[in-house]
Order: C-alpha cells, then structure tokens, then sequence
C-alpha cells in the first residue's frame, strides 16, 4: 500500500510537470525585433555557405557584411515608433542579402 501512494504521488508530481512544461513551452518574454532576425538570418547562412564553399574566410566576410548591413538598416530605421510596420519589415527582407554567392 506504501508503495501504491508512493507511485501515485510521483506520477501526480510527473504529470504536473510536464503540464506546466507544455503549457509555457510557447510563451516568450520579448519579441524578436527586426535586427535580431536579420542577425538570426546572417547566422543560418554562415553553415549554408561552409556547406557550398570550402574557403571558410569568404564565409566570414560574407557573415560580417551581412552583420553590417543588419546594423545599418536599424540606423535608417525610425525610432520614434516602437512598433515596426509591415511597409519596414518588407524593406528589411529585401534588401538582405539572399544567401551565399
């Protein structure tokens, strides 16, 4: 019978958990602003270019100009606004650079 209470109160505490687990794996506590997709984006392609060219010095001078590009759509981009429209966002998808060349 001890062992019975014993096992129900792990499996409660298990399935209390794993509720709490599932029901916050989706909550974040910022949003990802444009330059850090931008950078995130930069940082998919550096693997992608490794991957197609064997020169890992034309990859990380491709990275840094993509970093750089990320830095100064930011500094065109209005700061007034807190919110960026979707007219901005456009803007920035366009002009980053489309993958390793």
């Amino acid at each position: 019978m001890k062992h019975l209470r014993l096992f129900s109160l792990v499996l409660c505490f298990a399935m209390v958990l794993y509720s709490l687990i599932f029901l916050f794996s989706n909550v974040s506590a910022a949003e990802e602003t444009p330059r850090q997709k931008c950078i995130s984006t930069c940082k998919s392609n550096k693997p992608v270019c490794l991957n197609i060219n064997a020169d890992t010095r034309l990859c990380e001078a491709k990275f840094q100009e993509c970093l750089e590009s990320c830095k100064s759509l930011e500094d065109s981009l209005p700061s007034t606004s807190e919110t960026t429209t979707q007219e901005e966002v456009e803007k920035i998808e366009s002009s980053k650079p489309s993958g390793p060349n």
